[in-house]
This record gives C-alpha cells, sequence and structure tokens, in this order.
C-alpha cells in the first residue's frame, strides 16, 4: 500500500481530520514501513498555519486513550527528539510526517493530538485521532 495523507481542518472552533476525498476520518492505518502525512487542511484564517507539535497516548485494553502520561511528544523546534521509537516525526511544509520505523511483528496502536499556530493564534486537535501502525 501507498503513503496515507489526512488534513487537519478548522470548522468553527473546533477541528476534524478528513482523507483525500474530504471523508472524515477518526482512526488511520499506517502500513509496515510507510508514512501517513497530516497536512493543514481547510478552515484556517492564515496562510502560514502550521502544525508545530505532536503528543502521543496509550490506547487501553477496550480501545480508550490514555491521557497520563503521554507516550512522548515531538515539537517542531526540536524535531530531532522523537516520541516513540515505533515512529518517527519530521516536518512536511506546514504539515508534519509520521513514518512507522518499527519492524517488529507486534502492531501498536496509539493516539496523538497536533497544535499548531494559524497566524498567531494556537489551535488543538479535538478530537485525537487514534492510529494503528502494522508492523512486520
Amino acid at each position: 500500500m501507498a503513503d496515507k495523507t489526512i488534513k487537519i481542518n478548522k470548522v468553527g472552533t473546533t477541528y476534524n481530520f478528513t482523507d483525500s476525498n474530504g471523508n472524515l476520518v477518526t482512526d488511520e492505518t499506517i502500513e509496515d514501513n510507510k508514512k501517513l502525512n497530516v497536512d493543514i487542511g481547510t478552515g484556517f484564517t492564515s496562510g502560514s498555519a502550521q502544525i508545530d507539535s505532536l503528543t502521543l497516548y496509550n490506547v487501553d485494553a477496550n480501545g480508550v486513550k490514555v491521557q497520563t502520561p503521554a507516550l512522548g511528544s515531538w515539537t517542531r523546534t526540536s524535531a530531532n527528539t522523537q516520541p516513540n521509537p515505533a515512529i518517527k516525526i519530521s516536518t512536511k511544509n506546514n504539515g508534519i510526517t509520521i513514518k512507522d520505523t518499527n519492524h517488529g511483528t507486534a502492531e501498536v496502536d496509539f493516539f496523538f493530538s497536533v497544535a499548531g499556530t494559524d497566524g498567531t493564534a494556537p489551535f488543538a486537535s479535538d478530537p485525537e485521532l487514534r492510529v494503528k501502525k502494522l508492523s512486520g
């Protein structure tokens, strides 16, 4: 399978994720050794809107996000500091790329949220996106 791209969109005072066809996305799968690109979508007022950080959260046995402790975080200003060894985050224009790095046989489930700026106004994704990272 190919790399995937989703967009974070601003809808009034809330945010959502959509796929390339404009369909709402609440969970996504990253195939082994592939990438998930998260781009800036519609509704932002500034042409310079960008994702500045990402936070990873664990998933419990019932598929629910574990709020604390967070698994790790990544920021654009410290781009070499990775949130978790199973993935690698990098900048992609005003968005980010999440790449599978774990080539073991286990699947890894996690939630992530992103935060950024729309001009000078901060934003944060809510709800977070659930991701299943396949490996092996």
